[in-house]
Parts: C-alpha cells; structure tokens; sequence
C-alpha cells in the first residue's frame, strides 16, 4: 500500500521562486529561520490540531453551524473521490498505513456493524464549534455484538495523510472540495500515532464512526488494544440499538 508524504502536490516552480526572494534581504533570511525553528519545536499534534483551527477560521466555518446536513453519506463520498483525484489514483485504493500482520478488519464494513442516528436522549456532546446537527447525532450498533467482538474500524473508510502539508494542500484546493466539504472535513479529521516507534498521521473519518462519542464509565462499551490502534471491540456484550461509546482507555 503506497502513503503519501509531505511536498508531492506542490509547485517546485513557486518554491525555487521564494527562496530566491528570500535571498535579497539577510536580516529577513535570519528571520524566517527563526520562525522555522519555533515551528518545528511545537508538538506534531499540536500543530496539527492548529492547522485544522486555521482552517475553521479561514473558511468561515460558523457560516455553517445551522446548515442542516441531511445526507452524510454523499458528503464523505464526495471528499472520498476528491481524494482519489487528488493523488491520481484509482478507486478504491487509499493511502492508508499498516496496522499489523494480522488486520482482522481486512474485509470488515459498517454496513451491518454500525449506523447513525440522532440521540435518542437529546443530550448534547460539549464539543467547539461543531454544526448543531453532529453534536446531536451517534453511532449505534445495528446487530447484536458479543464482549471482544469487532465492532468498528476506522480503516473500513477513513482516509490518511502522512503529511500535515499534504492534507492542508488537499483541504485548501477549492477546485476540489467548496468551502462547506472542507469544513467537514477538517471536523471530521484527527491526530494519532499509528506505528511504533510512531509518528502522528492525520487520519479522516468518512462514515458512521464521524458521529462517534466519547463517554465515561458504564456508558463506554468499546475499547481499543493499543493507543496506536483504529479499531474498537466490545467491552461487553452489546445490544443491537446501542450506542457506540469509546475511552480514551487504552485497555480493559
């Protein structure tokens, strides 16, 4: 399986031309280096998470907080083949990273595991500046699932980026995603270590598991074996019409 790194989707035209200005003023020079090395300095994480408030703000993103999204699917469809375009390759191959050997969700899907639905209980999940519409919104189990069962991975539809400035210049094309996709996607996106020793991949949840909530104590009902890991097991037995609650517990 093939992953993207930084710096493949941009001009090396536009690069050379900068350096080249960079190059009239030496005090400016001196200045850029030091703002390069404050930026290296800030936590991978951090600057993601960063990067993804940039992108709510650059893009307007509390236009949107009303607009009622009525069709998910078609959204997470859209972004997907944007994706596809965007690194010029053929569905449905995705830039994914390894997980292990064993992947026992090689041939695992949503439909049947997982669905969404709004919340049954109307509470609403204190999250910044999310629409109103995902913040009342879960993922349920649409069967019955027994303890230690599989219940849902990230890696059946979710898109990876191994470069933050790779995922900026793919949220940022507006020939590719308008203003109101790149919004949700930047909603939908998050940090995580996925190998050891372990480097942060900016990982996109473009399914069910976009309305998955986070709980504590005898709510939460799935686990993950490992803090790198994608994929959430029961805790317990499971349900169908439940709703999928995770931890950021790593074991149980």
């Amino acid at each position: 399986t093939a992953i993207t790194t930084g710096g493949e989707t941009e001009d090396g035209n536009d690069n050379q031309q900068k350096d080249e200005s960079n190059g009239s003023d030496p005090s400016e020079q001196n200045s850029s280096s030091e703002a390069a090395n404050s930026e290296n300095n800030i936590d991978p994480a951090a600057a993601i998470l960063m990067a993804f408030e940039k992108v709510h703000k650059d893009f307007h993103c509390d236009n949107y907080k009303n607009v009622t999204l009525d069709d998910p699917q078609g959204k997470w469809d859209n972004i997907t083949k944007a994706y596809w375009q965007f690194f010029n390759i053929d569905p449905p191959t995705k830039l994914n990273p390894p997980l292990s050997d064993d992947d026992d969700c090689e041939f695992y899907t949503t439909e049947g595991n997982v669905y969404f639905d709004f919340l049954r209980n109307h509470y609403k999940v204190q999250v910044p500046y999310l629409p109103i519409q995902s913040t009342q919104r879960g993922m349920f189990a649409a069967r019955d699932f027994e303890r230690d069962e599989l219940v849902y991975s990230f890696m059946a539809n979710g898109l990876f980026f191994l470069e933050l400035s790779t995922f900026e210049a793919f949220i940022r094309n507006s020939t590719l995603l308008p203003a109101h996709d790149a919004c949700l996607l930047a909603q939908w996106s998050f940090a995580q270590k996925l190998t050891r020793p372990g480097r942060y991949y900016i990982c996109s949840s473009l399914d069910e598991g976009a309305f998955f909530n986070s709980g504590k104590g005898r709510r939460v009902n799935v686990y993950i074996e490992d803090a790198r890991d994608l994929r959430y097991y029961a805790t317990r037995n499971i349900a169908k019409g439940e709703e999928i609650i995770y931890s950021s517990v790593v074991k149980w």
